[in-house]
């Protein structure tokens, strides 16, 4: 990974505008060599501990739908910064809904991606609506913080409530991945709040009614002793799939 002077940043506007934050810190846009970036800087240098040499190993995969970290610096207060490719975009957290056409084309190339991001050796571990951007019919995946990447491998029991009852049970694999985009799939086609869908299913254990339900969201629930391999998408056509 290329390390660059905080100072050669160029800040778009001119006063380092914030457009995202989280428990890591902020994210600001910045062009480097003509090219905007997301500049993520790091206020908790903790947060980064056994993580710095998976980031600057994954700084070498080429692949225009994964954002991955390609810089690295340190900011004004001393903070670590990585600069991924910055991708005009919305999240599918607040993605506008488009008809159930271009919902399942959006869903079948994001698989695309996922698949061959496990061939590089990535698991992602945090495919939730809002680390998948859509830009027209192209999808991007980010945030590759607490990510599994071959050897290296990132314990985030403690920062990812959402799937610690599959990490318990099946462990960090290929399949956490596709379970987190299956729950997605199942909110996005049928037009649910996603982090409710989320809750209910696994904290709740969301009910279902009809037998097409059923029979769709079994690939949702832990009761299997392997973790199912299959994508929910597959299951699903714009003819067969009921609105």
């Amino acid at each position: 990974m290329k390390k660059i002077d905080y100072n050669d940043i160029i800040f778009i506007d001119n006063d380092e505008e914030i457009f995202n934050s989280g428990s890591y810190g902020i994210i600001r846009r910045c062009i480097i060599d003509d090219k905007v970036y997301a500049c993520k800087s790091f206020e908790n240098n903790n947060y980064l501990n056994g993580k710095k040499r998976k980031l600057e190993l994954l700084s070498d995969i080429e692949d225009k739908n994964l954002l991955l970290p390609k810089y690295c610096t340190k900011d004004k207060n001393d903070n670590t910064c990585y600069l991924a490719p910055y991708k005009k975009s919305k999240g599918l957290d607040y993605y506008d809904l488009d008809p159930i056409k271009t919902r399942l084309s959006i869903l079948k190339q994001t698989k695309k991606v996922i698949l061959r991001m496990h061939d590089y050796g990535i698991i992602h571990s945090d495919l939730y609506a809002g680390n998948i951007l859509v830009n027209n019919d192209d999808t991007f995946i980010l945030d590759f913080d607490n990510c599994t990447f071959n050897k290296y491998k990132t314990n985030i029991l403690d920062s990812n409530d959402y799937c610690q009852e599959f990490i318990k049970k099946y462990g960090i694999c290929k399949e956490l991945d596709i379970h987190m985009f299956n729950l997605l799939t199942y909110s996005f086609l049928n037009e649910l709040d996603y982090y409710k869908t989320r809750y209910n299913i696994l904290v709740n254990g969301i009910q279902f009614q009809d037998k097409e339900s059923i029979k769709i969201c079994n690939s949702l629930f832990l009761e299997d002793k392997y973790p199912n391999k299959d994508f929910l998408i597959d299951t699903i056509d714009e003819t067969s799939f009921q609105m």
